[in-house]
């Protein structure tokens, strides 16, 4: 599993990793944390996947609290 990018979010933690052919994105706040998983194929590369991760994105998939 290789890190990508650490995004900077004042709400939660936001990391971008590589892994067995998909991008995850992970989101963690306190004891929650949630995983998203795009496959490499579906987006261009790093900055392909860096872009999934505007702000609308990051507003709109908070973890449970």
């Amino acid at each position: 599993m290789r890190v990508v990018a650490d995004i900077p979010n004042p709400n939660m933690k936001v990391t971008l990793l590589s892994w067995n052919g998909k991008y995850l994105i992970k989101l963690e706040k306190g004891d929650f944390e949630q995983t998203y998983k795009i496959g490499e194929t579906d987006v261009m590369g790093d900055a392909g996947a860096k872009e999934l991760l505007d702000e609308v994105f990051r507003s709109s998939h908070e973890p449970l609290q």
